[in-house]
């Protein structure tokens, strides 16, 4: 089966994102793991095994997004308002001033 690890800098997020894909074409799933999991639990809980020959044939491809949990929601550290956490991103500051919001 075919099973890809993908990592990246997102500048938006200001740190590196995770990812597997499994799978060559056929539906695609967006797999987001649970609270305060990480993009392979879905692959450790034997999820893509349980209908494995689904990807070896191409009906689906699994692509499995890391979280951000332990940055928002679950950040027990910090007491901040959940929206204080990370500062917004100059793009996301720009969108949000065009439909007359203010941050």
């Amino acid at each position: 089966m075919n099973r890809e690890y993908h990592k990246w800098h997102s500048s938006a997020l200001r740190r590196d994102m995770e990812l597997l894909v499994f799978g060559t074409g056929g539906t695609p799933v967006l797999v987001f793991p649970t609270s305060m999991g990480r993009f392979y639990d879905y692959e450790d809980r034997r999820m893509i095994a349980a209908v494995g020959h689904k990807y070896q044939t191409g009906q689906l491809q699994a692509f499995c997004v890391d979280s951000v949990d332990s940055e928002s929601w679950y950040n027990k550290q910090r007491r901040l308002p959940y929206h204080q956490l990370r500062p917004p991103s100059p793009r996301h500051r720009h969108r949000c001033h065009q439909h007359g919001r203010r941050l």
